[in-house]
């Protein structure tokens, strides 16, 4: 019997993924445009955000008995909703519904952890813009389509109707994210996660800013820049403690955490797959030489078959206002401080 994989989106950074795939396994492709010069056995012309749409497609594959192996896709926020679904449809035990909340929305993984009594950056969805704001807040969608679109510090001197709605808009369920403002570092971890057991890959530091009150995302760097070892020890072993509650996950994961002025660890956002292009598609590859993270991915999140390897590198690498660089001394971070206050997570 044939094999295939559903592919959400043929965009650049799933292609680079597709490429991979052997070619004995064929490929579905889900997507609203058509890209030429692919391996494609079968094509669906529908938005991958279009649910409906998307279970029509499974029960059409299911009456014609292909046999799916999972689902390949490159980004996070309202893709994973198709990605669950179609996994349940066709039981693969991967992504469960826990999982898929807490990626699709920044307010639900803070309840999520709340509840399961781990300290988190607490967020919630707010239905007005808050006028009477006595502490400076960051706004950003609650299930942000585009990534860093819209996100704002806001204060009690100013007001800003205007960006709420921009937030409001950007957020696939139409809810305005509200959060405390946090100095510190924004950090995020990746791991791989296989058999119940969790690899740390690599810890990487990015490097935003608030520019007019909007984010500005200048960089990124593996390992985090003069963080301490102590505090990442301590974020790793917190991860772990997330990862866990989802106990049918394999894969990629990544969780990112704010670690503050005063050294407290917050997590606020969980992803899976290949996210982050420029850890990825850039840093990963320097740091890790012969070795590519699509292979992993491909293999084991996909064909869930182990591939022995050892992450350990002590080599850096480092992308500043565009700019690579592999000699730490020569990345200055620092330097672009002077912007306005350091970023809150997103």
């Amino acid at each position: 019997m044939k094999k295939y994989f559903i592919c959400l989106g043929l965009g650049v950074n799933q292609l680079n993924l597709l490429k991979k795939i052997n070619k004995e396994i064929n490929i579905i492709a889900i997507d609203k445009d058509i890209k030429r010069n692919i391996r494609i056995s079968k094509y669906y012309k529908t938005s991958i955000y279009n649910l409906e749409s998307i279970k029509q497609i499974c029960i059409e594959l299911k009456e014609k008995n292909f046999n799916i192996l999972g689902v390949v896709y490159r980004s996070s926020g309202p893709t994973i909703i198709s990605a669950e679904f179609i996994e349940k449809f066709f039981s693969i035990k991967r992504i469960d519904k826990e999982l898929m909340k807490c990626i699709y929305s920044k307010s639900y993984f803070s309840k999520y952890l709340k509840k399961n009594n781990i300290k988190n950056l607490f967020s919630k969805t707010i239905k007005k813009y808050p006028n009477k704001n006595k502490n400076i807040c960051i706004l950003k969608p609650d299930a942000p389509i585009l990534g860093k679109a819209n996100v704002y510090m806001i204060d009690n001197k100013n007001i800003y109707h205007d960006k709420f709605n921009l937030c409001k808009y950007e957020s696939h369920n139409n809810k305005v994210n509200i959060s405390k403002y946090y100095n510190g570092n924004d950090i995020s971890s990746f791991y791989l996660v296989f058999n119940k057991e969790i690899k740390l890959i690599a810890n990487t530091q990015e490097f935003n800013y608030f520019l007019k009150n909007k984010i500005s995302s200048i960089g990124i760097c593996s390992p985090p820049f003069n963080i301490s070892k102590k505090y990442l020890l301590k974020k790793n072993k917190d991860d772990k403690k997330i990862i866990k509650l989802f106990e049918h996950f394999y894969g990629i994961m990544s969780i990112s955490s704010k670690i503050t002025k005063t050294n407290k660890i917050l997590p606020y956002e969980i992803n899976i797959g290949l996210s982050g292009d420029k850890f990825a598609d850039e840093i990963y590859p320097c740091i890790y030489e012969n070795s590519s993270l699509y292979d992993f991915e491909i293999n084991m999140a996909l064909l869930q078959k182990k591939k022995n390897f050892s992450f350990s590198s002590k080599k850096f690498a480092g992308i500043l206002n565009g700019k690579f660089f592999k000699n730490k001394d020569k990345f200055k971070p620092v330097s672009y401080t002077h912007l306005t206050l350091p970023t809150t997570p997103y």
